[in-house]
């Protein structure tokens, strides 16, 4: 047989291997940790909150589904929908020299209508 009809090996095995890396991703967080590190506090997020949208900064390993059961368990309110975003932060200077900062994620949590959070506090 020639080079052209001979059978290559499928390439099952990647495959394999990226499924387990997935897997081992959505293990490394533990099971009842908190994934919100703070609210976003800003015109911005305060204007989003009259339409019953609450911006959050959280974990880079969190999901969309673990996020709306800590919403609804922390602030007691029914989450319609999440949309998430990663944050690439701009390298920090001091005294000319730059530094990295850390990459994070941006959960927009939308609650149903006539619920609030309150994030502010007393401000």
């Amino acid at each position: 047989m020639s080079a052209l009809f001979r059978k290559t090996k499928k390439a099952e095995e990647p495959s394999k291997k990226k499924e387990s890396e997935k897997k081992a991703k959505q293990q490394a967080i533990p099971t009842g940790s908190v994934l919100i590190k703070q609210p976003k506090i800003s015109e911005k997020t305060l204007k989003a909150g009259e339409q019953d949208q609450y911006v959050f900064i959280v974990i880079k390993q969190a999901t969309k589904p673990e996020i709306k059961k800590q919403v609804e368990k922390l602030y007691n309110v029914e989450v319609k929908k999440v949309r998430s975003m990663n944050i690439h932060n701009a390298a920090s200077r001091f005294h000319g020299s730059e530094y990295p900062t850390t990459r994070t994620k941006k959960m927009v949590v939308t609650v149903k209508k006539g619920q609030r959070i309150d994030i502010t506090g007393n401000i």
